[in-house]
């Protein structure tokens, strides 16, 4: 499936359909024109379901709620570009505010990767024992250093990885794959959990501290390298655009595949988003965490 689908192509699809695809782009003709990224992925889901819907009627439904979205009925699905960019929008002016006196020094942008598995409602209840987990961590840190005055706040994401990306990774990417409970014996895709957040302010000598208990939040073995990170803000940049960059970042809700959380066969990161999610996956995905809640249950806030 291609990641970029042009004008023309775009004009194909709405003629072969009933749909109205190019009303939805008009109407939100002022999103798509700032964020093409988000033009893109609509365009990829029209054409995931066109291409589908005979075989599994069901994404044909998804994409006919996505869209009747409008600002007064807002279908409030994972899928939908105009919900998602409403988000990431509240997200931001949200994260200025609560970091209002941060600073690039003692800011952090958050990765924790989880357990991986292949049934959603366990990788769904690895989320929740996760949040749960951190609270209780962090509880207890407060009790023990009551002036601490550190927030964290961010959004869980669910990546699928498949054989082929477990196979065309770098031997230290597949040895994080398998650590993380990728079973390579079995031809099936595993969703990956994680979490993304800002951490701040936090002092140099409290990042260790801080990772260590995240680190025990997140699994119940010892500690998997490269699984948490912590990385200070980006100094060529003003803190309030890294706060607001990472803020859409956390809730970018990404329905493709991705190798930018893997290293590549020369240990360099990545950022290359790949095809979108096989269509019963991405299917039962949105319809999932719709049933837990739309995105307010992706939602990682903390204060400690």
């Amino acid at each position: 499936m291609k990641t970029y689908i042009s004008d023309s192509d775009f004009e194909l699809m709405d003629s072969a359909t009933t749909i109205p695809l190019s009303l939805f782009e008009l109407r939100n003709d002022r999103l798509f024109e700032s964020d093409r990224s988000s033009k893109m992925a609509f365009r990829m889901l029209c054409e995931q379901a066109l291409l589908n819907y005979k075989k599994f009627p069901p994404i044909g439904d998804l994409l006919e709620r996505v869209i009747d979205c409008t600002g007064k009925r807002p279908c409030r699905l994972i899928c939908c570009p105009v919900c998602r960019s409403k988000k990431q929008s509240e997200a931001t002016l949200s994260n200025l505010e609560t970091f209002q006196n941060a600073t690039n020094e003692n800011s952090y942008f958050l990765t924790a990767l989880l357990p991986m598995s292949s049934d959603l409602d366990e990788t769904s209840k690895t989320i929740k024992n996760h949040r749960k987990n951190m609270y209780y961590v962090f509880r207890e840190y407060k009790k023990k250093f009551p002036n601490s005055n550190i927030d964290i706040v961010g959004a869980y994401e669910y990546d699928l990885k498949s054989i082929d990306e477990y196979n065309m990774s770098s031997e230290r990417a597949r040895k994080l794959f398998t650590q993380l409970g990728f079973d390579k014996s079995k031809d099936e895709s595993m969703w990956l959990p994680h979490l993304h957040a800002i951490v701040s302010p936090l002092e140099e000598k409290q990042v260790s501290t801080i990772r260590d208990l995240i680190n025990s939040a997140t699994l119940d073995t010892d500690k998997i390298p490269f699984s948490v990170e912590l990385k200070r803000f980006r100094e060529d940049k003003v803190v309030s655009e890294n706060i607001s960059e990472i803020s859409k970042y956390c809730w970018k809700v990404r329905l493709q595949h991705a190798d930018n959380i893997f290293l590549d066969n020369k240990d360099k990161k990545r950022s290359r988003y790949l095809s979108m999610f096989p269509v019963q996956d991405l299917y039962y995905l949105v319809s999932h965490i719709a049933s837990q809640g739309s995105f307010k249950s992706l939602k990682f806030q903390t204060k400690i």
